[in-house]
Protein backbone atom coordinates (compact mmCIF):
# COMPACT_ATOMS: atom_id res chain seq x y z
CA UNK A 1 0.00 0.00 0.00
CA UNK A 2 1.47 3.40 -0.96
CA UNK A 3 2.25 5.79 1.85
CA UNK A 4 -0.11 8.76 2.30
CA UNK A 5 0.98 12.02 0.65
CA UNK A 6 3.02 14.54 2.59
CA UNK A 7 2.82 18.30 2.36
CA UNK A 8 4.49 21.49 3.48
CA UNK A 9 2.27 24.24 4.84
CA UNK A 10 3.63 27.57 3.56
CA UNK A 11 2.50 30.68 5.43
CA UNK A 12 3.60 34.03 4.00
CA UNK A 13 3.28 37.27 5.96
CA UNK A 14 3.71 40.99 5.46
CA UNK A 15 2.59 43.83 7.74
CA UNK A 16 0.06 41.74 9.70
CA UNK A 17 1.15 42.28 13.30
CA UNK A 18 -2.37 42.56 14.68
CA UNK A 19 -3.50 39.11 13.54
CA UNK A 20 -0.43 37.02 12.76
CA UNK A 21 -0.01 35.42 16.20
CA UNK A 22 -3.52 33.95 16.10
CA UNK A 23 -2.98 32.86 12.50
CA UNK A 24 0.33 31.11 13.21
CA UNK A 25 -1.19 29.41 16.24
CA UNK A 26 -3.98 28.00 14.08
CA UNK A 27 -1.43 26.70 11.56
CA UNK A 28 0.58 24.97 14.29
CA UNK A 29 -2.53 23.32 15.76
CA UNK A 30 -3.32 21.27 12.67
CA UNK A 31 -4.43 17.75 13.65
CA UNK A 32 -2.75 15.99 10.72
CA UNK A 33 0.37 13.81 10.85
CA UNK A 34 3.55 15.75 11.65
CA UNK A 35 4.46 17.99 8.74
CA UNK A 36 6.82 20.78 7.76
CA UNK A 37 5.44 24.30 8.31
CA UNK A 38 7.36 27.16 6.70
CA UNK A 39 6.64 30.62 8.11
CA UNK A 40 8.18 33.41 6.06
CA UNK A 41 7.92 37.17 6.51
CA UNK A 42 8.73 39.59 3.67
CA UNK A 43 10.68 42.18 5.71
CA UNK A 44 7.64 43.66 7.44
CA UNK A 45 8.27 47.11 8.90
CA UNK A 46 6.00 46.43 11.86
CA UNK A 47 6.18 43.69 14.52
CA UNK A 48 4.82 40.88 12.34
CA UNK A 49 7.97 38.77 12.49
CA UNK A 50 8.49 39.35 16.22
CA UNK A 51 4.97 38.20 17.07
CA UNK A 52 5.30 35.20 14.78
CA UNK A 53 8.59 34.26 16.46
CA UNK A 54 7.04 34.55 19.93
CA UNK A 55 4.43 31.93 19.00
CA UNK A 56 7.06 29.63 17.49
CA UNK A 57 9.33 29.94 20.55
CA UNK A 58 6.49 28.66 22.75
CA UNK A 59 5.56 25.81 20.42
CA UNK A 60 6.43 22.27 21.50
CA UNK A 61 4.17 20.26 19.19
CA UNK A 62 4.93 17.60 16.57
CA UNK A 63 5.27 19.75 13.45
CA UNK A 64 8.64 20.84 12.09
CA UNK A 65 8.73 24.63 11.90
CA UNK A 66 10.97 26.68 9.61
CA UNK A 67 11.02 30.41 10.41
CA UNK A 68 12.36 32.96 7.91
CA UNK A 69 12.52 36.74 7.62
CA UNK A 70 13.67 38.33 4.37
CA UNK A 71 16.30 41.04 4.78
CA UNK A 72 14.62 43.19 2.13
CA UNK A 73 11.08 43.24 0.80
CA UNK A 74 10.85 41.01 -2.29
CA UNK A 75 7.22 41.42 -3.26
CA UNK A 76 4.65 38.67 -3.54
CA UNK A 77 6.00 36.58 -6.40
CA UNK A 78 9.69 36.77 -5.49
CA UNK A 79 8.85 36.03 -1.87
CA UNK A 80 6.88 32.98 -2.94
CA UNK A 81 9.73 31.82 -5.15
CA UNK A 82 12.24 32.09 -2.29
CA UNK A 83 9.92 30.43 0.21
CA UNK A 84 9.24 27.49 -2.12
CA UNK A 85 12.95 26.77 -1.96
CA UNK A 86 12.54 26.12 1.78
CA UNK A 87 9.66 23.70 1.28
CA UNK A 88 10.65 20.02 1.39
CA UNK A 89 7.49 18.38 0.07
CA UNK A 90 5.86 18.47 -3.36
CA UNK A 91 2.39 19.34 -2.07
CA UNK A 92 2.24 22.95 -0.90
CA UNK A 93 -0.64 24.06 1.32
CA UNK A 94 -0.91 27.84 1.04
CA UNK A 95 -1.61 30.05 4.03
CA UNK A 96 -1.75 33.82 4.56
CA UNK A 97 -0.83 35.77 7.65
CA UNK A 98 -4.27 37.12 8.53
CA UNK A 99 -6.61 34.13 8.19
CA UNK A 100 -7.60 31.42 10.69
CA UNK A 101 -7.14 27.75 9.82
CA UNK A 102 -9.47 25.13 11.23
CA UNK A 103 -7.62 22.23 12.91
CA UNK A 104 -8.68 19.67 10.28
CA UNK A 105 -7.81 21.81 7.23
CA UNK A 106 -4.48 20.23 6.30
CA UNK A 107 -5.78 16.74 7.00
CA UNK A 108 -8.77 17.23 4.69
CA UNK A 109 -6.52 18.58 1.94
CA UNK A 110 -4.14 15.62 2.21
CA UNK A 111 -7.11 13.23 2.10
CA UNK A 112 -8.20 14.91 -1.15
CA UNK A 113 -4.75 14.53 -2.70
CA UNK A 114 -4.69 10.89 -1.65
CA UNK A 115 -8.18 10.10 -2.97
CA UNK A 116 -8.27 11.93 -6.30
CA UNK A 117 -4.63 12.69 -7.25
CA UNK A 118 -5.28 16.34 -8.15
CA UNK A 119 -2.75 19.04 -8.97
CA UNK A 120 -4.74 21.76 -7.23
CA UNK A 121 -7.20 21.66 -4.35
CA UNK A 122 -9.36 24.52 -3.08
CA UNK A 123 -12.27 24.88 -0.68
CA UNK A 124 -14.87 27.18 0.77
CA UNK A 125 -14.13 29.64 3.56
CA UNK A 126 -16.08 31.48 6.22
CA UNK A 127 -15.69 35.21 5.51
CA UNK A 128 -15.47 37.83 8.25
CA UNK A 129 -14.20 41.34 8.76
CA UNK A 130 -11.03 41.84 10.78
CA UNK A 131 -13.12 42.32 13.92
CA UNK A 132 -14.95 39.01 13.37
CA UNK A 133 -18.25 40.22 11.96
CA UNK A 134 -19.70 38.12 9.10
CA UNK A 135 -18.95 39.47 5.63
CA UNK A 136 -20.32 38.57 2.17
CA UNK A 137 -18.65 35.58 0.54
CA UNK A 138 -18.00 37.40 -2.73
CA UNK A 139 -15.36 34.85 -3.71
CA UNK A 140 -18.16 32.39 -4.58
CA UNK A 141 -18.60 34.24 -7.88
CA UNK A 142 -15.18 32.97 -9.00
CA UNK A 143 -15.19 30.57 -11.94
CA UNK A 144 -14.10 27.33 -10.29
CA UNK A 145 -17.07 27.38 -7.91
CA UNK A 146 -19.20 26.77 -11.00
CA UNK A 147 -16.92 25.00 -13.48
CA UNK A 148 -13.29 23.99 -13.96
CA UNK A 149 -13.65 23.72 -17.75
CA UNK A 150 -10.40 24.80 -19.40
CA UNK A 151 -12.09 27.28 -21.74
CA UNK A 152 -13.85 28.96 -18.84
CA UNK A 153 -10.56 28.99 -16.93
CA UNK A 154 -8.75 30.57 -19.87
CA UNK A 155 -11.19 33.50 -19.92
CA UNK A 156 -11.43 34.12 -16.20
CA UNK A 157 -9.52 36.59 -14.06
CA UNK A 158 -11.04 35.14 -10.89
CA UNK A 159 -10.68 31.37 -10.57
CA UNK A 160 -10.99 30.55 -6.85
CA UNK A 161 -10.20 31.97 -3.43
CA UNK A 162 -6.42 31.69 -3.38
CA UNK A 163 -6.33 31.65 0.44
CA UNK A 164 -7.97 28.21 0.40
CA UNK A 165 -5.69 26.43 -2.04
CA UNK A 166 -3.00 23.77 -2.13
CA UNK A 167 -1.09 22.67 -5.20
CA UNK A 168 1.44 20.14 -6.41
CA UNK A 169 4.89 21.36 -7.32
CA UNK A 170 4.68 19.57 -10.70
CA UNK A 171 2.65 22.57 -11.88
CA UNK A 172 5.99 24.40 -11.81
CA UNK A 173 8.13 21.51 -13.01
CA UNK A 174 6.17 20.96 -16.21
CA UNK A 175 5.28 24.55 -17.06
CA UNK A 176 8.19 26.43 -15.51
CA UNK A 177 8.20 29.55 -13.36
CA UNK A 178 5.87 32.43 -14.10
CA UNK A 179 7.37 34.70 -16.74
CA UNK A 180 5.88 37.93 -15.41
CA UNK A 181 6.27 39.45 -11.94
CA UNK A 182 2.89 41.17 -11.93
CA UNK A 183 0.76 38.03 -12.26
CA UNK A 184 -0.90 36.25 -9.35
CA UNK A 185 0.01 32.61 -8.91
CA UNK A 186 -3.60 31.49 -8.38
CA UNK A 187 -4.56 32.72 -11.88
CA UNK A 188 -1.70 30.75 -13.42
CA UNK A 189 -1.62 27.59 -11.30
CA UNK A 190 -5.40 27.29 -11.51
CA UNK A 191 -5.33 27.46 -15.31
CA UNK A 192 -2.51 24.90 -15.47
CA UNK A 193 -4.46 22.49 -13.28
CA UNK A 194 -7.57 23.04 -15.42
CA UNK A 195 -5.57 22.22 -18.55
CA UNK A 196 -4.65 18.92 -16.91
CA UNK A 197 -8.25 18.37 -15.71
CA UNK A 198 -6.91 17.78 -12.21
CA UNK A 199 -8.70 20.28 -9.99
CA UNK A 200 -10.46 19.15 -6.82
CA UNK A 201 -12.98 21.16 -4.78
CA UNK A 202 -13.59 20.46 -1.09
CA UNK A 203 -17.15 21.58 -0.50
CA UNK A 204 -16.73 22.83 3.05
CA UNK A 205 -15.20 25.82 4.83
CA UNK A 206 -11.72 24.98 6.08
CA UNK A 207 -10.68 28.43 7.27
CA UNK A 208 -11.89 31.86 8.21
CA UNK A 209 -10.96 34.35 5.51
CA UNK A 210 -10.64 37.81 7.03
CA UNK A 211 -11.24 40.81 4.77
CA UNK A 212 -10.37 44.37 5.60
CA UNK A 213 -6.63 44.64 5.01
CA UNK A 214 -4.56 45.03 1.88
CA UNK A 215 -6.50 45.11 -1.38
CA UNK A 216 -9.77 44.20 0.31
CA UNK A 217 -9.64 47.42 2.34
CA UNK A 218 -8.76 49.77 -0.52
CA UNK A 219 -11.31 52.56 -0.85
CA UNK A 220 -12.43 53.56 -4.36
CA UNK A 221 -9.84 55.95 -5.71
CA UNK A 222 -10.70 59.45 -6.90
CA UNK A 223 -8.76 59.78 -10.11
CA UNK A 224 -7.09 62.64 -11.87
CA UNK A 225 -6.40 62.11 -15.59
CA UNK A 226 -2.79 61.21 -14.87
CA UNK A 227 -3.52 58.87 -11.98
CA UNK A 228 -6.27 57.14 -13.94
CA UNK A 229 -3.94 56.63 -16.90
CA UNK A 230 -1.24 55.09 -14.69
CA UNK A 231 -3.69 52.85 -12.82
CA UNK A 232 -5.45 51.67 -15.97
CA UNK A 233 -2.17 50.86 -17.71
CA UNK A 234 -1.08 48.77 -14.72
CA UNK A 235 -4.39 46.91 -14.76
CA UNK A 236 -4.25 46.22 -18.50
CA UNK A 237 -0.63 45.13 -18.31
CA UNK A 238 -1.33 42.74 -15.43
CA UNK A 239 -4.31 41.15 -17.21
CA UNK A 240 -2.43 40.89 -20.50
CA UNK A 241 0.50 39.20 -18.75
CA UNK A 242 -1.91 36.62 -17.34
CA UNK A 243 -3.16 35.82 -20.84
CA UNK A 244 0.39 35.71 -22.23
CA UNK A 245 1.45 33.27 -19.54
CA UNK A 246 -1.63 31.15 -20.12
CA UNK A 247 -0.94 31.13 -23.87
CA UNK A 248 2.57 29.84 -23.21
CA UNK A 249 1.20 27.22 -20.80
CA UNK A 250 -1.41 26.09 -23.33
CA UNK A 251 1.39 25.58 -25.86
CA UNK A 252 3.42 23.60 -23.31
CA UNK A 253 0.37 21.46 -22.63
CA UNK A 254 0.13 20.69 -26.35
CA UNK A 255 -2.65 22.93 -27.63
CA UNK A 256 -1.90 24.21 -31.12
CA UNK A 257 -2.58 27.78 -32.33
CA UNK A 258 -5.84 26.67 -33.97
CA UNK A 259 -7.31 25.30 -30.72
CA UNK A 260 -10.18 27.36 -29.36
CA UNK A 261 -8.36 28.02 -26.07
CA UNK A 262 -5.20 29.19 -27.86
CA UNK A 263 -7.21 31.44 -30.17
CA UNK A 264 -9.10 32.98 -27.27
CA UNK A 265 -5.89 33.71 -25.38
CA UNK A 266 -4.29 35.26 -28.47
CA UNK A 267 -7.36 37.49 -28.84
CA UNK A 268 -7.16 38.55 -25.19
CA UNK A 269 -3.48 39.46 -25.56
CA UNK A 270 -4.24 41.48 -28.69
CA UNK A 271 -7.14 43.18 -26.91
CA UNK A 272 -4.81 44.26 -24.10
CA UNK A 273 -2.28 45.66 -26.56
CA UNK A 274 -4.92 47.76 -28.31
CA UNK A 275 -6.35 49.09 -25.06
CA UNK A 276 -2.90 50.00 -23.72
CA UNK A 277 -2.07 51.84 -26.94
CA UNK A 278 -5.26 53.88 -26.65
CA UNK A 279 -4.61 54.76 -23.01
CA UNK A 280 -1.06 55.84 -23.82
CA UNK A 281 -1.65 57.84 -27.03
CA UNK A 282 -5.38 58.26 -27.49
CA UNK A 283 -6.95 57.65 -30.89
CA UNK A 284 -3.57 58.11 -32.56
CA UNK A 285 -2.36 55.03 -30.69
CA UNK A 286 -4.79 52.85 -32.64
CA UNK A 287 -3.19 53.60 -36.02
CA UNK A 288 -0.98 50.45 -36.09
CA UNK A 289 -4.05 48.28 -35.48
CA UNK A 290 -6.51 49.81 -37.95
CA UNK A 291 -5.11 48.00 -40.98
CA UNK A 292 -5.61 44.54 -39.46
CA UNK A 293 -8.82 44.76 -37.44
CA UNK A 294 -10.26 48.29 -37.74
CA UNK A 295 -13.67 47.61 -36.20
CA UNK A 296 -12.16 45.82 -33.20
CA UNK A 297 -9.60 48.58 -32.67
CA UNK A 298 -12.24 51.32 -32.81
CA UNK A 299 -14.60 49.41 -30.49
CA UNK A 300 -11.79 49.02 -27.92
CA UNK A 301 -11.07 52.73 -28.15
CA UNK A 302 -14.72 53.59 -27.62
CA UNK A 303 -14.87 51.19 -24.67
CA UNK A 304 -11.83 52.74 -23.01
CA UNK A 305 -13.06 56.30 -23.64
CA UNK A 306 -16.35 55.45 -21.92
CA UNK A 307 -14.55 53.83 -19.00
CA UNK A 308 -12.34 56.88 -18.55
CA UNK A 309 -15.29 59.26 -18.69
CA UNK A 310 -17.11 57.25 -16.06
CA UNK A 311 -14.14 57.32 -13.70
CA UNK A 312 -12.91 60.90 -14.08
CA UNK A 313 -15.46 62.70 -16.26
CA UNK A 314 -12.90 63.29 -18.99
CA UNK A 315 -13.72 63.22 -22.67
Amino acid sequence: MPSPPKATCLLLTYQQQDHVAETVQSALQQDCAPMQIVLSDDASRDDTFLRMKEVVDRYDGPHEVVLNRNETNLGVNEHLKKALGMCREDIIIAAAGDDLYYPHRNRRILEAFDATDPLLVFSHADVTTLDGAPAPALYRKATFYTTTDRMAAAKSLSLYLGATCAWHRSLYRKYGPMMFDNTFEDLILGFRAALEDRVHFIDEALLTYRVGSGLTNTKPERFTPDSYRAQRLREIESNTCVYRQRAADAKTFGLGPAHEVSKLLADRVADGEVRAAFIEKGWAGLAPFLGRHPLQAISRGVSEARRRKKRIGAT
